[in-house]
């Protein structure tokens, strides 16, 4: 029996609801009953014939039945409803039939996209290659576009085994979405036996997407960077590794070379730097020749931060002077003809007395110095009574002070000897008129002579080492004048910065080439936020502070560079000059002559790659010798410039390599439902 001509039948109806319940009773007759009313058959022709009898025809299409253009109109329609629903898992439909519904043209929303999805079902049947082909460039375009526009879980940069699990992700997760969203059946099983074929197919696609895509942006950055004119390969791969130390390159100033850019760079130096030739005594000869002026550099750089080194034993010697002048023009005048009375002398000797019976310690050699010339130390004899001979007891005192303060336990009897010196000192201030100014001036020189002195330790370590805080206090007292000093800054905190300035140019002058001199200078000036580090800050501000540890960090690096190209295993040299020089692989021939010429073969074969090997050695270490700034400032702009015009177009091969792996996969799932199982 010929097939009903379903077409002519829905012509001859006018008014739709007749027309629906035409339909109903047509599919009835064709089916001998037919399922219940309002559930859509099972078989795939009943679901055609009802999606088609209600009335769809091809959106795109505008002319006659009858026009020449009529198929070609079809085809194209065929092909972007395919693209179109694979690219948008399967919304479009569904948009299409909101549209439709808006518009008057059905009940509901659920009957526009019934209507639109059994419009695209008739024309894939009419043209099954034109829907395929749309399929396949609406999945492409949706996998390409959101591979390349960064949206995926997928990211460049990730190890290979994660950037697979994540494919995996990314394509499962796309498939899943096709499958559900070309489904219309309104079976809920239906859309999640489609999701899961959708989902299992984009997973297979996203995995082999990630492999493929970064094998095919591998191959594109190496067959771009074969073809460089100017970096042999080693150095293209160590600086595509180093990108970013090439771009810091500049912050090390005039210097830097290219193997300071990293770790990588440096062992493509050390490989270049291997066998006999000018590429050797080039490269380590550039190498060596700045190692050499790491101390000038230091001195340089801590010069023109912190100020010029100056001579301690000058300022020592400039300080003694000061203590003489001071005698003479502070001390002297204010003795000049004064006599203590005896009353007061002798009430003193009885205080020294009394306190040396009560703290048990002995002040026998204080008190002999306070007796009459002459009388040596018989005690029964009278108290000098010349002003000057007590304030020479005072600064015996003094000195004594020193020893008993530094020695462990000794805070009793340092504090008996100050109780003496203050008897001593309260007696001269009150008969000996301007004595305090006088002592003021020698205090600010005698203070400044101890700051100088421990300026040089202030860099050191351990236990007794000043911390930065007491530091801060000890500049703060010292920043104004004391007792009845003459207003006017005082030099202590200049003696403490000179002290301090002295001692890093010692340690930096015994920096040398000493391997570890560098690593040690730099842990002592310290790092951000250590000790060292703000005590520089507090002394000689923070911004000339950093500019010192900046020098020695930079001069570290440069030392690394040199001793990791330069001083590298002796013996990997050796071995490679002695294939250098073939005498070690020289053939031996053989009663056989054709065991001699293959050792012959392979000797001239191993002497071509060794040969190919040393001028790829000599190109490289042209290049990484290079030490003049502008030289190297071109060089390092032409490599990174290779290496980002590179990176754009093979990640761009990447993700559209994977792209493409993701939306076949994607596309894959509803293919085997649409196509395969029916």
């Amino acid at each position: 029996m010929a097939e009903p001509d379903v077409d002519a039948w829905i012509n001859a109806q006018t008014k739709p609801a007749a027309q629906d319940d035409a339909v109903e009773a047509w599919i009835k007759a064709q089916t001998g009953g037919g399922p219940p009313h309002g559930q859509p058959p099972d078989d795939p022709f009943e679901r055609a014939a009802l999606r088609t009898a209600r009335g769809v025809r091809s959106p795109a299409k505008v002319s006659g039945p009858d026009s020449a253009i009529a198929g070609a109109e079809d085809r194209v329609a065929t092909f972007g409803m395919g693209a179109g629903n694979a690219a948008t898992f399967g919304m479009m439909n569904r948009a299409l039939g909101g549209v439709d519904y808006l518009r008057g043209g059905s009940a509901s929303w659920g009957a526009g996209t019934d209507k639109v999805a059994a419009a695209e079902e008739e024309m894939r049947k009419r043209h099954p290659g034109f829907h395929i082909a749309g399929n396949i460039a609406g999945g492409l375009g949706t996998g390409v576009g959101l591979a390349r526009s960064g949206l995926g879980f997928s990211r460049e940069g990730a190890n290979i085994g994660l950037r697979a699990g994540q494919g995996a992700l990314e394509g499962a997760a796309l498939g899943t979405l096709s499958g559900a969203g070309q489904t219309y059946s309104g079976n809920p099983k239906d859309y999640a036996v489609n999701a899961l074929v959708g989902g299992a197919f984009g997973a297979a696609g996203g995995l082999v997407g990630e492999a493929i895509g970064g094998g095919a942006g591998a191959a594109y950055s190496k067959w771009k960077d074969y073809r460089n004119p100017v970096f042999p390969e080693p150095i293209i791969r160590a600086g595509r590794a180093d990108v970013q130390g090439l771009e810091d390159l500049p912050r090390y100033g005039p210097d830097a070379m290219l193997p300071d850019a990293g770790p990588s760079m440096r062992t493509t130096a050390a490989a270049a730097n291997l066998g006999i030739g000018e590429n050797r005594t080039g490269i380590t000869q550039a190498l060596l020749e700045r190692d050499r002026g790491t101390v000038g550099r230091l001195q340089a750089d801590a010069e023109a931060a912190i100020g010029p080194v100056p001579r301690v034993s000058k300022i020592g010697e400039e300080l003694d002077a000061n203590r003489v002048r001071i005698n003479k023009e502070e001390y002297d005048p204010r003795l000049a003809g004064q006599v203590l009375p005896p009353a007061e002398t002798n009430a003193a000797m009885a205080q020294l007395a009394a306190l040396e019976e009560t703290s048990r310690i002995s002040l026998k050699g204080v008190q002999d110095k306070l007796l009459a010339r002459g009388l040596g130390a018989n005690r029964s004899g009278q108290p000098d009574r010349d002003p000057q001979a007590w304030l020479a007891v005072r600064h015996h005192i003094d000195q004594d002070l020193i020893p008993a303060a530094q020695a462990k336990g000794a805070n009793y009897e340092t504090g008996v000897l100050t109780n003496a010196r203050n008897i001593i000192d309260k007696h001269l201030a009150d008969h000996v008129p301007g004595i305090k100014q006088a002592d003021a001036i020698y205090q600010a020189n005698a203070i400044a002579g101890e700051e100088l002195k421990r300026g040089s330790t202030v860099l050191d370590t351990g236990k007794k080492a000043l911390p930065p805080e007491d530091l801060r206090d000890l500049m703060q007292v010292n920043a104004v004048p004391r007792g009845e000093a003459p207003p006017g800054p005082p030099s202590a905190n200049l003696r403490l910065r000179q002290g301090t300035r002295a001692d890093i140019d010692r340690r930096i002058r015994t920096t040398g080439t000493d391997a570890q001199a560098l690593p040690t200078l730099e842990r002592t000036i310290g790092g951000p936020q250590s000790y060292n580090a703000d005590k520089l800050g507090q002394i000689f501000g923070p911004e000339a502070a950093d500019a010192v540890r900046e020098s020695v960090a930079r001069n570290r690096h440069f030392r690394e560079t040199y001793q990791e190209v330069v001083q590298g295993s002796k013996t990997a040299n050796t071995q490679a000059a002695e294939k250098t020089s073939g005498l070690a692989t020289m053939p031996v021939p053989t009663r056989n002559l054709a065991g001699t010429v293959e050792q012959a073969g392979r000797w001239g074969l191993g002497q071509m790659i060794e040969a190919q090997k040393q001028a790829q050695r000599e190109a490289m270490a042209r290049i990484l010798a290079a030490r003049d700034p502008a030289e190297v400032s071109q060089l390092r702009n032409a490599l990174l410039s290779h290496i980002r015009g590179t990176a754009a177009p093979a990640a761009a091969v990447n993700r559209t390599t994977r792209g493409i792996a993701q939306g076949t996969g994607m596309l894959l799932g509803p293919a085997f439902d649409e196509y395969l199982m029916r």
